[in-house]
């Protein structure tokens, strides 16, 4: 159904007393958002002036009207003999009647004259739930003879879909503590049901969690919604001994299955089986989920039945379960594992788990492996070695999709229990060490590593492939001559085994540090990598597609940005052939970010909150959002992104090139605020980082404000130093971006020496360089920096004053309120002073020119209260004083009638 369609023919009804009438037949099962359409249409019908009259019937099948009952003691349906008399009293031009499944024949047969006689100009809304009715297909209890002038529309509210479930989620729980994994429960369990997905959400606000987002674990902990669960349970009384058998056999199975093996499950045949699910589908506890496959619509009502299952019969139903699921083809061991253990059948669970480890597509289901191998390991008759192979599958399969936050503890427990094969516990260790590292927690994941390689000397492929783990250089805590090092020892190490795969890991490796590092012979390296539709194993397979996505970072940070995207795009052929979700969304965070750098950012905010909501990697997203705010000026939007501890980024950054990036942004917003002594500290722990690691093209993010910050507290000497260190550090390395920020940053130390020409050329130079590449927010920002100092250079004020209205033009081009604001501000005050007026010349006698709206001036001010920023920093941004921004407030407030200043951003423009 079409809500705006039926809003406009409610107005077009109300609106003309000689209006065709309409009936409007709404229905849709328990919890699907009747009401809510319904009362948007009462409010629709108020704001026409009308006065709708609403009722509902209440389980006892009494009619209710509750703004009539506000009136008196009791409802005023009962004092004046049924909804026929109210409806003689009232004569009301709309009539909502909401859950007519439960109206008795005197109410129904009084609704059913009200349609049959319809005036014009009058407009009847119903709703109810077709499944409770008590002739299906009859909302009045009989056929209502509609006369031939009035509109019947008919429409059916629908599950949410996946997407409308996070919104919900993220309305309620936040984005960033609704991760895609959990979503995706929740819209699972609750089939999209509006009312049931509310009240699972809500219950996982009131339960708390202390982890950072909530997991499948927390949804499944709330339990079944009371609501939710008293409608089950009414139903299910409702049904037969058969039906109840069939509903049972399906919370025992809980996903949609055939006839025949629910049937099997539930332990009947023949024409009674089959009634029996008629019977519990037309009840409404089971539905048609898709053709000739039944199961629940919200499958969290068969929680209700399974819980309420006395133990011998649960067991029982469980050991049929799994001998229908043993014919199917191919078998999924992993489930039928799970059957059997609670059905009590030890003997046929041990086989299961022992299939199970034998079959790689068992583990495609991740969540469900994981519930598998917890009792394993905590059984003692299951063979070592079979727990060894379990436990590397479920490993092997962690490292490359997004797994649960409790698969790293599994492992943990798995190497460290007695009996365990040392070859096993090697390649355990290292698949451990891998996705430790894939989840940020880099310290634990080299110690993990690093222990590998000593377990596997004698498997130099395997030993390999933990030695160019190491020499990633995103380590933080490893200076880059260490990640060498491994890089060199895993080189001898594979050219001494003569194994492809090593040597392909190697290669993959290098690829890795040399476009991270800036090395000039990167490019070479890359040629060397294998091509899309080259026969590889699958681990090479692995290898190629994690170094290319590497590869794209290392080039984006660089400022390769026509590369990056050719990488990304050479990586997505790659993981397009394998389940890998890990490294595809690695590779969507690198767009996002190349898409930043090079000026895309329509749209960017949302597609970086969508990442941000998934299980996994998280930086690339988190770090764009908090530049996107901090250019808005939102300010506080900009810090909940980056969790600091005293200016200086904690876990939100996984590596050097991140923890350098968002280091920069916070010494930004430091200096924006003017606290200068925090700026200068946070730059001097970020610039330690940075030297300790070594990776000097990583430090272009942080140069130029780690640059400002010593020059405004008058630290020049320090501020040369670095800047020497830094150039030192750079020569020879293949970095754009780098090179250009140099320029930057000498440009910043000239303008602080009193150097404005020299400090004009360095900016002009940077902002050109920026623009080759193009990085368009970067050299608006020096083309500012060139325009600023043009002022104070004899002669130069013109172009200077061209070069401040590029900037602001690019600067609004991009969506940088902020620092369109300061801009302007400078450029302001140079047309000022270049007409040799004051800055705020006398206004002329008679209407001001802006009548009530808003001034240049007062808009610019209401932008960035409305962003969140106080008074001082809008002073700070505009160079003006708090009173002068405080009158400006005032002003707009005035003008714009609004009380708050977040109700100036509604102001419109002049």
């Amino acid at each position: 159904m079409d809500e705006n369609v039926w809003g406009e023919r409610l107005r077009r009804v109300l609106s003309d007393a000689e209006a065709r009438p309409v009936l409007f037949l709404l229905e849709g099962v328990a919890g699907s958002g009747k009401s809510t359409l319904a009362g948007r249409l009462r409010q629709l019908a108020r704001s026409l002036g009308s006065a709708p009259l609403c009722l509902s019937f209440s389980s006892s099948g009494a009619p209710l009207a509750p703004e009539s009952a506000r009136r008196a003691p009791e409802p005023a349906a009962h004092r004046t003999g049924g909804v026929a008399a109210l409806l003689d009293q009232s004569a009301p031009a709309f009539l909502l009647a909401e859950d007519v499944q439960r109206a008795g024949p005197e109410d129904l047969a009084a609704l059913r004259a009200r349609v049959e006689r319809a005036p014009r100009g009058t407009a009847t809304l119903i709703t109810y739930r077709p499944e409770e009715l008590p002739l299906p297909g009859l909302p009045f209890g009989l056929p209502a003879a509609y006369p031939g002038e009035l509109a019947v529309l008919r429409g059916r509210t629908q599950p949410l879909s996946v997407q409308q479930t996070r919104r919900m989620a993220f309305r309620t729980l936040g984005s960033e503590r609704s991760p895609h994994r959990l979503v995706a429960h929740v819209h699972r369990r609750t089939g999209g049901i509006p009312q049931v997905v509310h009240d699972v959400l809500q219950s996982l606000v009131d339960a708390g969690s202390k982890e950072p987002c909530f997991s499948v674990h927390d949804v499944d902990a709330v339990g079944v919604p009371v609501r939710l669960a008293e409608l089950t349970a009414a139903r299910l009384h409702a049904l037969g001994g058969p039906a109840c058998r069939v509903a049972e056999a399906a919370a025992v199975l809980d996903e949609p299955v055939g006839t025949a093996e629910l049937l099997h499950v539930a332990r009947l045949r023949g024409p009674e089986g089959r009634q029996a699910l008629a019977e519990a589908v037309r009840g409404a506890l089971l539905q048609e989920c898709a053709e000739n496959r039944y199961g629940f619509a919200v499958p969290l009502a068969g929680t209700v039945l399974y819980e309420a299952l006395p133990g011998p019969e649960r067991e029982e139903l469980h050991h049929r379960a799994a001998e229908v699921l043993t014919r199917r083809r191919p078998v999924p061991w992993v489930h039928v594992a799970d059957h059997r253990r609670r059905s009590g059948r030890h003997r046929g669970w041990l086989r299961a788990v022992e299939r199970a480890a034998g079959e790689p597509a068992a583990f495609a289901d991740h969540d469900a492996a994981m519930r598998m191998m917890k009792p394993v390991f905590a059984a003692d008759e299951i063979p070592q070695d079979v727990r060894g192979r379990l436990a590397l599958r479920l490993a092997r399969n962690a490292v490359l999709t997004l797994p649960s936050g409790r698969t790293a503890e599994v492992l943990r427990q798995i190497i460290a229990s007695q009996g365990l094969a040392h070859g096993f516990r090697g390649e355990i260790r290292l698949e451990l060490g891998l996705l430790l590292n894939s989840r940020l927690e880099d310290v634990q994941g080299r110690r993990e590593l690093e222990r590998a390689v000593s377990e596997l000397k004698d498997r130099p492929e395997l030993a390999v492939r933990a030695m160019a783990a190491l020499s990633n250089p995103f380590f933080v805590g490893s200076p880059l001559r260490g990640n060498l090092r491994w890089l060199e020892r895993a080189e001898q190490t594979a050219a001494a085994s003569g194994n492809a795969v090593a040597r392909t890991t190697v290669a993959a490796a290098r690829v890795t540090v040399a476009t991270n590092c800036g090395d000039p012979e990167a490019w070479h390296h890359l040629e060397q990598l294998p091509a899309p539709g080259q026969a590889l194993t699958d681990r090479e397979h692995e290898h190629v597609a994690r170094s290319l996505g590497n590869a794209a970072c290392g080039a984006v940070f660089l400022g390769h940005y026509r590369r990056a995207a050719e990488l990304l795009e050479r990586a997505d052929k790659f993981t397009a052939t394998m389940r890998a979700p890990f490294l595809e969304q690695c590779n969507k965070g690198t767009a996002l970010l190349l898409d930043f750098e090079s000026g895309r950012w329509e749209g960017l905010a949302e597609r970086c909150r969508e990442l941000v909501s998934e299980v996994g990697i998280r930086s690339d997203a988190q770090l764009v959002l908090g530049q996107l705010a901090l250019a808005r000026g939102e300010w506080a939007e900009a810090e909940r992104w980056w969790p600091q501890d005293r200016g200086t980024p904690t876990s939100f950054a996984p590596g050097v090139p991140y923890a350098s990036a968002v280091a920069g942004c916070l010494l930004r917003l430091a200096l924006a605020r003017r606290q200068d002594e925090l700026a200068v500290q946070s730059a001097e722990k970020a610039w330690t980082r940075l030297r300790h690691k070594g990776v000097w093209v990583w430090g272009a993010a942080l140069a130029p404000w780690a640059v400002e910050a010593w020059t405004r507290t008058g630290r020049l000497a320090e501020a040369r130093r670095a800047l020497a260190e830094f150039a030192e550090g750079l020569d020879g390395s293949d970095a754009p971006t780098a090179a250009a920020t140099l320029h930057w940053c000498r440009a910043v130390l000239a303008e602080a020496s009193g150097e404005p020409a020299a400090a004009r050329a360095h900016f002009t130079e940077a902002s050109t360089l920026f623009a080759r590449h193009p990085r368009p927010y970067a050299a608006a920002l020096t083309l500012e920096g060139a325009g600023r100092c043009g002022l104070a250079v004899p002669g130069a004020a013109p172009e200077a004053v061209r070069e401040l209205g590029a900037a602001v033009a690019q600067l609004e081009e991009l969506g940088a309120p902020w620092d369109c604001a300061r801009v302007r501000s400078t450029l302001r005050e140079a047309e000022s002073a270049a007409r040799g007026e004051d800055e705020a010349p006398a206004r002329p006698r008679g209407r001001p020119g802006y009548g009530d709206k808003l001034s240049p001036r007062e808009r610019e001010v209401a932008d960035l209260a409305t962003a969140g920023l106080t008074n001082r920093e809008i002073a700070h941004t505009l160079h003006l004083s708090p009173r002068t921004v405080e009158h400006h407030i005032a002003r707009a407030m005035q003008k714009t009638g609004t009380q708050s200043r977040l109700g100036l951003g509604r102001a419109p423009r002049s």
